[in-house]
């Protein structure tokens, strides 16, 4: 394997690849990138890269051009190549794996010499269906991503929310994430995308997809054309635009009936700006203790008070003007949750929508937005004194 490539060119790929390598694995080969050298290119080169990654569980492959001598495969650790095309000054890499074992690099003065595995030993890619795919707008299916993804579960809670729940029905698309204390759900309009073959805009598509995949996907990047092609086959995932493929196991199990958590009834509802409140939470959590993440909200005519407090540290409050001539209420919500999505929203402003101490909080964008509907809801603190603290 002989080959020669554009130093931008191969960090910008490598940045795709080197996230999903463990660390950390029993299985060194799970450390390293598979590289592929393969003739036949475009755009002026000979030939192209071909580069993978894979935790067993999310797999990434990108394709980047490349001036291809002798086309071959060879495997090195990820992380270490990634740091290395980083570092090189941006002239043409020169790598070519050696008779006598080994990966050398060279650019301009610089010289590596880099220890590789077999591919052979390197797990098998799923190969992308023949079936159809189903076509997204990567762009928006980012912003839904970005909308979700803080909700879902950690790996200590009910391993069917540790995905997003993603649902496809005719031109309707929904996303749903949970961690049992909270839930965020989007939806949009579809009406440029398309079924894949033998399927019609009326079945369903529901598939829960994993955190880590998902973190993946929002740092990608379409590339000219911003069209996602997405299967579902045999348990994988496979999300495909440009000159990228991820390729995902599905996390097993059913959602519950998320949208009977979402609260009807409410008769306390007032807006705020966002970044106004934003910055008073943030204030306030800073007398917050470690055990607990309690931010009391009242409501009362004309105004909303917070505040935090922790026995031996102190005490925080923060007064907002707001719309509001009804009766009063007092309830806790972890200030976290409440941070989360003020960070996402989107919005200049938003409406909180309560009932009473015991009822969850409905939470949702002021202004209306032409492509996504958005609603999080928070379920509620206890205060000290009153029962088994929550979440």
């Amino acid at each position: 394997m002989k080959f020669t490539v554009k130093r931008t060119d191969l960090f910008r790929h490598l940045q795709k690849v080197q996230s999903v390598t463990e660390r950390k694995s029993t299985l060194p080969i799970l450390q390293h990138v598979l590289i592929q050298a393969k003739m036949g290119g475009n755009g002026g080169s000979s030939g192209h890269l071909d580069l993978t990654a894979t935790d067993s569980e999310v797999t990434v492959t990108t394709s980047c051009p490349a001036d291809v001598a002798e086309p071959g495969s060879s495997t090195t650790n990820g992380r270490r190549l990634f740091e290395i095309a980083r570092l090189l000054p941006d002239e043409e890499v020169s790598v070519i794996l050696k008779e006598s074992g080994g990966l050398g690099i060279r650019c301009r003065k610089s010289r590596f010499q880099m220890e590789v595995g077999s591919p052979d030993e390197f797990p098998r890619i799923p190969k992308i269906p023949s079936a159809d795919p189903i076509h997204f707008d990567f762009n928006t299916l980012k912003s839904m991503f970005r909308r979700v993804v803080f909700a879902t579960a950690g790996e200590d809670t009910r391993y069917v929310y540790s995905g997003l729940l993603m649902a496809l029905k005719g031109d309707n698309l929904e996303m749903a994430a949970t961690d049992g204390h909270r839930l965020s759900v989007v939806r949009a309009k579809a009406e440029a995308w398309q079924a894949g073959k033998g399927k019609t805009a009326a079945e369903e598509v529901q598939v829960i997809i994993p955190k880590k995949a998902l973190v993946n996907l929002e740092r990608f990047e379409a590339d000219e054309d911003p069209v996602l092609n997405f299967w579902n086959e045999d348990n994988h995932l496979f999300f495909q635009c440009g000159s990228w493929l991820m390729v995902t196991n599905t996390v097993e199990g059913n959602f519950a009936p998320y949208q009977k958590v979402v609260p009807t009834g409410s008769d306390k509802k007032f807006r705020v700006r966002t970044a106004d409140m934003l910055e008073a939470v943030r204030r306030v959590s800073l007398m917050s203790g470690e055990k607990s993440s309690l931010m009391e909200v009242a409501l009362r005519q004309g105004k909303l008070e917070l505040s935090c407090r922790e026995a031996g540290l102190g005490e925080a409050r923060e007064e907002m003007d707001v719309e509001y001539d009804g009766k009063p209420v007092r309830i806790g919500f972890n200030y976290g949750y409440v941070a989360d999505f003020i960070s996402i929203v989107g919005s200049e402003a938003f409406q909180i929508d309560l009932k009473d101490p015991q009822a969850a909080g409905l939470f949702t964008p002021a202004e209306e937005n032409p492509a996504l509907d958005f609603l999080y809801v928070v379920m509620p603190m206890q205060f000290p004194g009153s029962g088994e603290e929550k979440r």
